[in-house]
């Protein structure tokens, strides 16, 4: 019986240490996920703040990714919309045409814009 109970003793022991190395490693983890997301929520703002729309998106939806409970980057998301929808749209430098665009003769009436699409009833 004393061999029996030398056995189960030391299975229970690596079990809990089994135990603690994993919840240790998964702490680890959480906390460099946080971190991460802390980095690319940065990332994001920064990008947002040089009007670079499409490199903000692309970091807050890796912050998200990272960290799905953080609201940071749900928080990042929402000021990309706001931006986006308010016209703080970043304007095309009028010094340096578009490759390919030729510049309008003189004189020569303006481009006309297109005719907005009929709007389609939801149904709400």
């Amino acid at each position: 019986m004393s061999k029996l109970t030398s056995a189960v003793g030391i299975i229970l022991i690596a079990a809990a240490g089994v135990v603690a190395a994993v919840s240790t490693s998964h702490e680890d983890v959480l906390k460099a996920n946080k971190t991460l997301c802390a980095k690319y929520t940065k990332d994001a703002e920064s990008a947002l703040a040089s009007k670079d729309f499409k490199g903000a998106l692309k970091f807050a939806k890796l912050a998200i990714k990272v960290d799905p409970s953080n609201k940071s980057g749900y928080n990042v998301l929402t000021k990309i919309s706001d931006a986006q929808c308010s016209g703080n749209v970043p304007a095309a430098s009028s010094a340096t045409p578009a490759k390919g665009a030729t510049a309008p003769a003189k004189g020569a009436a303006p481009a006309k814009k297109p005719a907005p699409a009929a709007e389609e009833e939801m149904g709400c």
